[in-house]
């Protein structure tokens, strides 16, 4: 819309190729209980400090194996 790319200054038109090439973050039932049990995961691992990185990243692996629809693992 012209009228509000012009009352932004641009904006719109401007930032278009970012927009169209910005990352999505995932839409499946299931993600956002995924990205929380992950994030409680690095938590964790940050907060510990007694576990190897592949410990936390197995882990993060099978959280989001146990979230993934069939077929898109």
């Amino acid at each position: 819309d012209d009228a509000v790319n012009a009352a932004a200054s641009d904006f719109f038109r401007d930032t278009l190729a970012n927009l169209d090439n910005a990352y999505l973050r995932p839409r499946y039932h299931g993600f956002m209980e995924c990205q929380e049990d992950s994030g409680k995961l690095v938590h964790q691992w940050l907060t510990d400090g007694t576990d190897s990185a592949d410990w936390l990243l197995d882990r993060l692996d099978a959280v989001y194996q146990a979230s993934a629809p069939a077929g898109k693992e």
